[in-house]
């Protein structure tokens, strides 16, 4: 599919090969990435998209930027405080 961790890293290597002025990849809603290791739980899959995210960057060396929504804060939160890890959808973490 086209959000396995697999496919996004074939695409992305297909993409700098065939044009290396690329200086970066973003990849958008990484809570979507799946991936067809035959892991489970969306913690172990994230966790091994990373891993392959982390050795596709040693060998094209170039940047990769994870972009992920943040869960909606409470009303009665300080809209003025950085967000934490626990407000990133899928994160596996929970809310305070």
């Amino acid at each position: 599919s086209e959000h396995d961790i697999e496919d996004i890293c074939s695409t992305a290597q297909r993409a700098v090969r065939d044009d290396p002025t690329i200086k970066y990849i973003a990849i958008d809603y990484v809570e979507l990435i799946t991936s067809r290791s035959g892991t489970k739980g969306s913690l172990e899959v994230m966790n091994h998209a990373l891993r392959c995210l982390v050795a596709l960057k040693k060998k094209l060396r170039i940047p990769i930027f994870l972009v992920s929504q943040l869960r909606r804060r409470s009303s009665d939160a300080d809209p003025s405080e950085e967000p934490e890890m626990g407000e990133l959808k899928g994160s596996g973490l929970s809310m305070h």
